[in-house]
């Protein structure tokens, strides 16, 4: 089946994000996005799977996109996060970004099935992003 696969990293310790999103049909990566600052893992995901929706949206492409995060996946079923981070200095940058996906999220309809990555069935979510080249 075809799908775009969503995932990221949020280490609080080093206060780095990345998520991606990687379309499995074509093999090939359609984002990769950093911020420095803390944040969670349920914001990381969360921003990942709104990334997702509009680039499917503006390329007409109307795939399933899987997560492994069912917090991240209930707030944008919702339209509405329920989170306790707090924007600061050094997280100014990824706070921009984050009220930006809410915003764009409400905004907007999306025909794109979410859907959760279930691990006994797929296997480990980071593998596709293992196996496929790393840009």
């Amino acid at each position: 089946m075809e799908k775009i696969i969503v995932h990221s990293t949020a280490n609080t310790k080093t206060k780095k994000m990345v998520y991606r999103g990687f379309n499995e049909s074509t093999n090939k990566w359609i984002f990769k996005v950093r911020f420095k600052g803390y944040c969670t893992q349920n914001v990381a995901d969360f921003m990942a799977i709104v990334h997702a929706l509009h680039y499917c949206k503006i390329n007409n492409i109307e795939l399933p996109i899987y997560n492994d995060n069912l917090v991240a996946i209930k707030w944008v079923k919702d339209k509405k996060v329920n989170s306790l981070l707090i924007k600061t200095k050094e997280n100014y940058e990824l706070f921009q970004s984050f009220e930006n996906a809410l915003v764009i999220l409400k905004q907007n309809e999306y025909l794109n099935p979410i859907l959760f990555w279930r691990k006994k069935e797929l296997g480990n979510i980071r593998r596709p992003f293992y196996a496929c080249s790393s840009n």
